[in-house]
This record gives C-alpha cells, sequence and structure tokens, in this order.
C-alpha cells in the first residue's frame, strides 16, 4: 500500500507512520496522563452503527507507554503494527460510510451536526500567555491569531508547522510568519517552529519550544481549524499539566468545510471524519 497523497486519506502504512514518528519532536508525558485519554469516539460508532457498519474497530487496547521512543524501539513493533491494521480498516470504513452518507445526507444531517458541533468545540475569549497556532496550507488560522493578538489577547503569537511529506513547500509557520510581518506585527511578538510534520507534532515541538525558551505559561489560546479543533486539543491536554488553561478559538472555515456545507463533497466528508480516526490512531500510541 502506497504513501498517502492528500489530506482527505489517512497515513495507513507502517513505514509512513514511522517516519512521522521519527520526524517529528518527543516530549515525555506528565506521569498523571500515562492511563488518560482525551477523545470521545462514541460519536463515530454510533454514526457507523446506524449505517449498520462494523465497530470491532474501537475494541482496541491502547499503549500505555509515557515516551514515544519505547513504541519505535520495541523490536516487535506491536503497537505500531495495531495501528497499521487499524488506519487500513479506518480507511474502507470511511470509503463505506462516506458513500453511504451522499446517498442519503438528510437521513443523517442531525447525526453528523452533532459530530462536527464536538469537533469544532470553542471557548470564551480570555487573556492567556501565548496563542498557539497550528499551521495548515491555508492562511484562515493565521489571520484569526492576528485579529485576537490585535485584540490585546496575548503578547506572543506563536505559529508551529513544517509541512506534510505529500505536499513539499516552505514551512507553514514560515509563511505565517511572513504574512503576519506583512501586515504590521512586530517580529519580537513572533515564534516560529517549523520542522513538526503532524498535528501532535505540532503541539509537542511548540511546548518544547517554549519550555528551551524558558517562556513561563499558565494560559494557551490554541488556534485550529474547526474541524481539527478538537484533535489539537486532545494533544495539548495531554502533555500538559492539569493547572494549564487551555482556551480555543477556531479559525473561519473554508467555504467547503463549514456545518452548513461539509456534508455536500466526498472530500469535506473524509477529511473532517478522518479526524475520529486519526483521534483513536493517537490514542493507540497514548498522544491524546
Amino acid at each position: 500500500m502506497k504513501h498517502r497523497n492528500s489530506p482527505t486519506q489517512l497515513p495507513v502504512t507502517l513505514m509512513e507512520q514511522r517516519n512521522i514518528l521519527e520526524t517529528d519532536a518527543q516530549r515525555k508525558l506528565p506521569d498523571e496522563k500515562q492511563y488518560v485519554h482525551y477523545p470521545d469516539l462514541g460519536l463515530l460508532k454510533s454514526l457507523l452503527e446506524s449505517c449498520k457498519l462494523p465497530t470491532e474497530i474501537f475494541d482496541q487496547t491502547y499503549a500505555d507507554t509515557l515516551h514515544i521512543r519505547e513504541i519505535l524501539d520495541d523490536p516487535e513493533l506491536k503497537v505500531l503494527g495495531r495501528v497499521e491494521q487499524t488506519l487500513q480498516a479506518s480507511q474502507q470504513l470511511i470509503d463505506q460510510l462516506v458513500s453511504i452518507i451522499l446517498e442519503h445526507p438528510s437521513k443523517y444531517k442531525d447525526h453528523l451536526d452533532i459530530l462536527y458541533q464536538y469537533l469544532s468545540e470553542e471557548d470564551d475569549l480570555e487573556e492567556v500567555d501565548v496563542i498557539l497556532v497550528c499551521g495548515w496550507k491555508h492562511l484562515d488560522r493565521a489571520q484569526k491569531a492576528i485579529e485576537l493578538y490585535r485584540q490585546g489577547v496575548s503578547p506572543i503569537l506563536l505559529f508551529s508547522g513544517g509541512h506534510p511529506r505529500y505536499d513539499p513547500r516552505p514551512a507553514e509557520a514560515l509563511i505565517y510568519r511572513d504574512y503576519a510581518l506583512q501586515n504590521g506585527i512586530a517580529a519580537t511578538a513572533i515564534l516560529t517552529e517549523e520542522k513538526s510534520i503532524s498535528l501532535p507534532g505540532n503541539i509537542i515541538a511548540s511546548l518544547n519550544l517554549l519550555e528551551d525558551r524558558q517562556i513561563p505559561v499558565k494560559r494557551i489560546r490554541l488556534v485550529c481549524s474547526p474541524f481539527a479543533q478538537r484533535r489539537a486539543w486532545s494533544h495539548l491536554k495531554k502533555f500538559t499539566p492539569d493547572n494549564l488553561r487551555i482556551v480555543r478559538m477556531n479559525a473561519t472555515s473554508l467555504p467547503e468545510m463549514t456545518q452548513e456545507t461539509w456534508l455536500q463533497t466526498e472530500s469535506s466528508l473524509k477529511r473532517i471524519l478522518n479526524e475520529f480516526f486519526k483521534m483513536l490512531a493517537a490514542m493507540m500510541f497514548n498522544t491524546a
């Protein structure tokens, strides 16, 4: 099976999973987070059941390691092998699920609205120590972060992200930085992390950067797209102590990925439903 070449696909091969884990930064979990998982996959399981699709994929044994290095160094590749099998099965499920939804979108709309609302939950505006912006190829997240900075929400903008392996181009964090500079944000207010190639990598590398710079952080404003907000929050919650406050803020959705429009196209359905299966993989890796 080949590596993915689109965000509508999952990273289903063991080799690609290993490459992502080895490329991204690593960080030890807080001891109290070892057996805690934050995503709720029951909503997706219920949707699959309503479509008469199998749900055995959720009967998983999650890793209990405190460090991803233990998974990578396992000569039997037990966790990586399970994740590969799970993601391959997930890709097949997504294809079946999207086909069923597109045939009868009105039948499943209420259920899908609840899924979207769960993914995109956000918090009220409040001041924070840093605005953490997870990168992707569009500028909407940077635009929202600049808006928040101008409102005095935080003195620091932290742009995070290199680029996915399937989409080689300049680092997303550098594109966001240049955009912020062009819009009058002072260079002294901007930090960049431009090596990570995945959403959990964004989170872990950003936390490492703040720690290395000895920047005290008690409150973080997390800026992400609505469809990816829950997964980003789950990773950040997993790797930070409970006394660190995480305040979520969504960027403006792309026109084809709003709650009103995402049911209309195969690509948007796959992109957004993928979030649940990526969270399942993250729970198996013990990173969410």
